[in-house]
Parts: structure tokens; C-alpha cells; sequence
């Protein structure tokens, strides 16, 4: 006669960072769509006294840790098991982004609102026409690259240290895993 062992299934969960402009979101669900938890946690920028008003940035200790609480914070209040959680996603607002430099420090934090790569001239990169030629748009001025170039132009120290443009998003996975 043979016995018929069942095997204990334990539920995994997923949490989820979202990163968005106005502060961190929290979630912990399961797979099949059910949210156990959100906690929200508001942050703030700052304009660089000699940027302003375009400039912005955040302090990336500070939303770091607001990111690190906030997640303890849904944990602890959902009682799950940390060794339960099999996926943790990770989301952010376009466009922000955090350099560092080759240790991992971050040397420029800041949201998708800094407009600092409006005083870099494309055309010096790339020709404009062409590229508008290809993709129906102008060289955007927010995105990273033109900020990496406002760097080069305005701020040789901090350029020549920089090792890894991140988005906001890649920056929390790189500061989760080191990688």
C-alpha cells in the first residue's frame, strides 16, 4: 500500500518599491494579485542655490533610508515572513537618475524634474535634424545622458568620477544587491 505524502505549500510574496515623484510606495502582495499591504512615505527635492530654478535635486542618504523604513514598516505590518518574500520588483519615475562613482557613492541624485541639461548644446553631440530625422523628437533635455553631459561641461571634478549613470529604479536594485 502506498501513502500518498502532500506536500506543504507556504504562500510567496512579492513586494514592490515604486520610487515616484512625490515619495516611496511600499507593497507586499501575493502571486495571484492580492495586495496585503501599502505604506506611502513623502520626500522632498532641492534646488542648488546656483541652479535654481532648474536644477533640482534629493539627497540619496535620506530617500534611502525612507526607502529601507517604509519597506520594513509593510513587512513588519503584514506579518510575513521575510524568507517567504520570493520577488521584490522595483519601479521609479522616468527620468531621475543617481551617478556614482567606482566605490558606489552617489555623487548626483536628482528627480525627472532637474532640467540642468537645458543649458547643453546637442549639436555639439549629435545632430539634431538626423536625430530628429530618426525618431520624430529633439534631443530631450531631461534625460540622462544631456545631465551626464551638463556634468562635463559645468562640472569637470564630479564628471571625471562618475563610473555609472543610473535610473532611479537600477540605483535601489544596485544599492539592494551591490550589483
Amino acid at each position: 500500500m502506498s501513502k500518498l505524502v502532500q506536500k506543504s505549500e507556504k504562500t510567496e510574496y512579492f513586494l514592490v518599491i515604486d520610487a515616484g515623484t512625490s515619495g516611496v510606495k511600499v507593497g507586499l502582495g501575493t502571486p495571484n494579485g492580492k495586495i496585503l499591504h501599502i505604506i506611502k512615505t513623502e520626500w522632498s527635492y532641492f534646488s542648488p542655490e546656483e541652479l535654481d530654478p532648474y536644477g533640482v535635486e534629493f539627497d540619496s542618504d535620506d530617500f534611502w533610508s525612507k526607502i529601507i523604513s517604509t519597506t520594513k514598516g509593510v513587512i513588519k505590518d503584514s506579518s510575513v515572513d521575510v524568507n517567504l518574500i520570493s520577488c521584490i520588483a522595483v519601479t521609479s519615475q522616468r527620468h531621475g537618475c543617481v551617478f556614482v562613482d567606482n566605490l558606489g557613492k552617489e555623487l548626483y541624485s536628482a528627480p525627472n524634474r532637474d532640467a540642468r541639461g537645458l543649458e547643453v548644446d546637442m549639436d555639439e553631440y549629435i545632430d539634431s535634424e538626423m536625430l530628429y530625422d530618426i525618431t520624430g523628437q529633439n534631443p530631450p533635455f531631461l534625460l540622462i545622458q544631456t545631465r551626464y553631459l551638463w556634468f562635463k561641461e559645468n562640472d569637470e571634478e564630479t564628471f571625471n568620477t562618475i563610473d555609472k549613470l543610473l535610473p532611479i529604479n537600477s540605483w535601489i536594485i544596485y544599492k539592494l544587491t551591490n550589483k
